[in-house]
């Protein structure tokens, strides 16, 4: 039978490890091993062995937490800027390649154009609907020179506005009542054929007749006079010098719009003339030519 005082006085129980750790801690005048201490101010401390520090060197000695993340980074970078290179190259490969090949392919096109004997292969622009020609003045000053070279009195030119007018009056082109151009005039109209076919203008030929009456077998009027001499003019432009004839009107005007009075020889010689007015056609109208 088991002892009566062991049965009335049961035997105290074991304490807890870390319920003595704790009573240890807050003892007063104790440190974390039992020893008596003055007093600390501050939070409690713990005595529980520090965690283990997978970044630690020898001797305990701190390092820097921040290496290894910083060491993938870089390398996640330099792997992304390989990739980059490799992928510029590969680029740059085929563009130089596709290159080479579409100049292979022109030289070819161009060889097979000019394969026949004597043939020269041309490249044709498209049309931009820009004109080559003179401007107006510019076209004004070649008309004068080419007066000035002919040394003719009987011509003149002049600028109204964007317009160039060259009159040719007297003799120089036909006879008394007559439309047939003397030989004087066409050399005149040569020269001056050169300048017009190169401008591109457009050509308005107008003849003009003093106020002397006209009836004869071929012109009942000084209208079908002037109208004969501007007619004249235009074919000979048109037939001799390759002017666009879509670009060249003919009128008469017969004796109702002169130059000069009609009240001595020298005012009617100066309305018996043919006037060439050149002007530049609209932008749409010269695409059409």
């Amino acid at each position: 039978m088991p002892n009566q005082r062991d049965t009335d006085h049961p035997a105290p129980s074991q304490p807890r490890p870390a319920d003595a750790a704790r009573d240890v801690l807050d003892a007063p005048g104790t440190d974390g091993n039992g020893t008596s201490v003055s007093m600390r101010k501050g939070p409690p401390r713990t005595t529980a062995p520090r965690a283990e520090d997978v970044f630690a060197f020898e001797d305990d000695m701190p390092t820097f937490h921040w290496s290894v993340p910083w060491a993938d980074l870089m390398m996640t970078m330099f792997v992304m800027f390989t990739v980059l290179f490799v992928y510029a190259s590969a680029k740059r490969d085929f563009l130089l390649a596709f290159r080479g090949h579409v100049q292979q392919e022109r030289v070819e096109e161009a060889s097979q154009v000019g394969r026949h004997e004597g043939e020269v292969p041309v490249y044709e622009f498209p049309k931009t609907g820009i004109s080559p020609s003179p401007g107006p003045h510019q076209l004004f000053e070649m008309c004068k020179a080419t007066v000035e070279e002919s040394g003719l009195r009987d011509v003149s030119v002049e600028l109204e506005g964007e317009t160039i007018r060259l009159s040719m009056h007297g003799p120089l082109l036909f006879e008394r009542t007559q439309a047939d151009i003397k030989p004087d005039g066409l050399r005149f109209l040569d020269m001056v054929a050169r300048v017009i076919a190169k401008a591109r203008y457009d050509v308005g030929v107008h003849g003009h007749t003093d106020n002397f009456p006209v009836h004869t077998e071929r012109y009942d009027t000084n209208w079908e006079l002037s109208t004969a001499r501007a007619t004249n003019v235009a074919r000979y432009l048109i037939e001799r010098h390759g002017v666009p004839p879509e670009s060249v009107t003919v009128c008469g005007h017969s004796m109702y719009r002169p130059s000069a009075p009609n009240l001595s020889p020298e005012g009617k010689s100066r309305n018996r003339r043919v006037e060439i007015a050149l002007t530049r056609p609209k932008p749409e109208e010269q695409e059409t030519r």
